[in-house]
């Protein structure tokens, strides 16, 4: 027996203001993550190369994370709708700043392999999560102008 998903508000949307502080509070998650992610996908292949690993190898840094990222995206779509926006939002956060700490302490290619995986489902987890939450918080009548805004937040 399945209940009706959390929603990422409590109360039904009452404004038509697209500003709200639950959209603020997701722009801001939202940039800070994708700041993380830039980072690290220019500098990933470099500490690949540092580690001793070849430059394909190096090259497919990004392939790991992608990869975990796309496979697992559908999976994290059921969960969202199973157990709520704001657990697998945490969730993704929690294990993608672990993921991001852990690569300072890392001496070699399979440890890093794995957590280039990990911090893709962690990814999934968190990009999706908020634009769901989007959806949930922008008014309708405002959907589109909300999405392009989350976007930029995003890029």
């Amino acid at each position: 027996m399945t209940t009706s998903p959390e929603r990422a508000i409590d109360k039904p949307l009452t404004s038509s203001s697209i500003w709200t502080a639950d959209s603020i509070k997701l722009t801001i998650v939202t940039t800070l993550l994708r700041i993380c992610t830039q980072v690290h996908i220019t500098s990933m292949p470099l500490f690949f190369l540092h580690l001793g690993g070849s430059h394909a190898l190096a090259g497919l840094s990004m392939t790991f994370f992608t990869l975990a990222a796309l496979l697992t995206r559908p999976l994290i779509g059921i969960t969202l709708d199973t157990y709520g926006r704001k657990p697998i939002l945490l969730w993704g956060v929690v294990v993608y700043t672990i993921t991001t700490m852990l690569y300072g302490f890392v001496a070699f290619i399979p440890a890093l392999i794995f957590l280039r995986i990990m911090h893709g489902i962690s990814f999934s987890a968190s990009s999706t999560a908020t634009s769901t939450m989007a959806t949930d918080i922008l008014p309708e009548n405002k959907m589109t102008q909300g999405s392009h805004i989350l976007d930029s937040s995003e890029r």
